[in-house]
C-alpha cells in the first residue's frame, strides 16, 4: 500500500534547480551540481541555497544578476532601497517580496546589490 500523503523532501526546490540544470549557490559561492548534492545530504539549511546569479553588463561594468526566482522561504536577500542604502531581508512570501522580484531588486549577497547600486548610480550621473 502507497502513502498518499507524502511530505516534499526539505530541500526539493533544490533538487529541482539541480535537475533543471541550474546553477546552484551555497551561502553565495556557486559549486558543481555534485558538490551541491554531497551539502544537501549534510542537511545544511535550505535558506543558505540559492541560484547562481548571472553576469550583466550596466554601462561598462559586469555584475552579477539580480535574482529571477525566489529565494527559499525565509532565506536572507538583500534590496536597494529608495534612499540608495543596501539592506538586508527575509524571504517571506509578502506583497513587498514579490514587488522587489518583479522589479530586479533582489540579490543574493550584499556586495551584489552594492554592485549593482554602484553601477545605476554611475550610469545615471553620466558615467560609464
Amino acid at each position: 500500500m502507497t502513502d498518499t500523503h507524502t511530505k516534499e523532501h526539505s530541500h526539493a526546490q533544490v533538487l529541482r534547480w539541480i535537475a533543471d540544470g541550474k546553477r546552484v549557490a551555497h551561502r553565495g559561492q556557486a559549486d558543481s551540481a555534485a558538490s551541491i548534492l554531497r551539502i544537501v545530504a549534510l542537511e545544511q539549511p535550505l535558506h543558505e541555497f540559492t541560484l547562481a546569479p548571472r553576469r550583466i553588463k550596466v554601462g561598462s561594468r559586469e555584475i552579477n544578476a539580480p535574482l529571477r526566482e525566489a529565494p527559499a522561504s525565509g532565506g536572507l536577500y538583500w534590496i536597494v532601497d529608495c534612499d540608495g542604502k543596501v539592506r538586508s531581508t527575509r524571504w517571506s512570501e509578502h506583497v513587498f517580496d514579490g514587488g522587489a522580484l518583479a522589479h530586479g531588486n533582489v540579490w543574493a549577497t550584499e556586495a551584489d546589490a552594492t554592485a549593482a547600486r554602484d553601477a545605476w548610480r554611475d550610469l545615471m550621473m553620466g558615467g560609464e
